[in-house]
């Protein structure tokens, strides 16, 4: 078993020594560096010659990310859109309406928040929302839902410092360091998910895989989820999370190997997928399976809704120090050490050379097949 920090690297480090394994999923921060290197086979070949298997059948929007110079070299595994999951039995304690989806973020949701935060002996014993203002989380629902981005149409230049992304960014540290409704940096050392299971977190934005630990784990309380909040120029937002398998560039058993995708990629797999582990499946039919549309909770088909919303991941060979960077410097913001509008302009100028590498790479890239 390989740690989650180690795997991708490890997958590299066996190609180059040519061990790597014929099937290989790969997350979205890695596809474009393993599609440049040349690690994965180019899947065309197979997919013009199958009578049993249709691109079209999976959801346009995951499967263009699988493309690369025009040629198919991923097929869409999983992913997952995001929720606002909320606990009825507080909101009903509190006076509070349920989530809507005309809900806004700057009014509904602050609002609601804070009617739902709950203090005692100066400490909070009760959050009002849990949003991560940390990662993919951001970038892809935020973002987006203020008309902003982290990177340019041509993932070339950072376009951090837009004054939409500033606002976007700052309005999310704010629901801690200002409002006072969001947990801040070293308020508990419990895992967010467990604190929203233990009724201490009124809302919580998150992904569909929480669906079924929170089947699992919430025993105590009604919960449901809603659509995530509205924008101040009414536009919402969502993180794809999605991944790719694709075959090695020099697979052993590159039949065997297209045999097993396209297992992988089928209607039971992808239902079993969103049963077991809560993940969106790629495969439109198997999206629209009880197992992952149907209650509990009440409104679990929000997930599918989302789908038009699912933003884009980078797609640049640089997207690992990309993202490292702006973890880095968001850190700053989420502390109150300084505002978005200091941090992004200095992270744009040290980030557009490393995007103009990763540009150039992909440029001249040398992918298998």
């Amino acid at each position: 078993e390989v740690p989650w920090a180690d795997y991708f690297q490890k997958l590299l480090t066996e190609t180059a020594g040519g061990n790597a394994p014929d099937v290989m999923w790969v997350g979205s921060l890695w596809i474009p560096q393993f599609w440049a290197k040349g690690v994965v086979r180019n899947l065309d070949p197979y997919i013009a010659a199958a009578t049993d298997f249709d691109v079209d059948d999976y959801f346009p929007k995951w499967m263009d990310y699988m493309y690369w110079g025009g040629s198919i070299f991923y097929l869409p595994t999983r992913g997952a859109t995001i929720g606002l999951y909320y606990n009825r039995d507080l909101f009903d304690a509190a006076g509070v309406e349920y989530p809507t989806e005309k809900w806004t973020y700057k009014e509904d949701f602050v609002n609601a928040a804070k009617k739902l935060t709950v203090k005692e002996g100066g400490r909070t014993k009760q959050w009002g929302c849990y949003v991560n203002c940390k990662g993919q989380d951001v970038w892809f629902n935020i973002f987006p839902t203020w008309d902003s981005s982290i990177l340019s149409e041509d993932n070339c230049t950072c376009t951090l410092d837009e004054p939409n992304a500033i606002e976007a960014y700052q309005f999310i540290a704010d629901l801690a360091l200002v409002q006072d409704v969001n947990i801040k940096p070293g308020d508990v050392d419990v895992p967010s998910p467990e604190l929203f299971e233990t009724g201490r977190i009124a809302m919580y934005l998150g992904g569909c895989p929480l669906r079924v630990r929170f089947e699992k784990n919430i025993t105590n309380f009604a919960w449901d989820v809603a659509m995530p909040p509205l924008g101040p120029r009414g536009s919402r937002g969502s993180p794809g999370w999605y991944g790719g398998t694709g075959m090695a560039c020099k697979a052993k058993e590159p039949d065997w190997a297209w045999k097993f995708l396209k297992y992988q990629h089928s209607y039971d797999v992808q239902v079993q997928y969103a049963k077991v582990r809560g993940y969106f499946p790629m495969l439109m039919e198997a999206a629209k399976d009880p197992a992952f549309v149907a209650p509990p909770p009440e409104h679990a088909d929000v997930f599918l809704k989302m789908t038009p919303y699912a933003a884009k991941d980078p797609m640049t060979t640089k997207y690992s120090k990309v993202r490292s960077l702006f973890i880095r410097d968001q850190d700053l913001v989420i502390a109150g050490d300084k505002k978005a509008a200091e941090v992004f302009p200095a992270l744009k100028k040290e980030l557009d050379p490393i995007l103009a590498e990763g540009c150039k790479e992909a440029a001249n890239a040398k992918p298998c097949g």
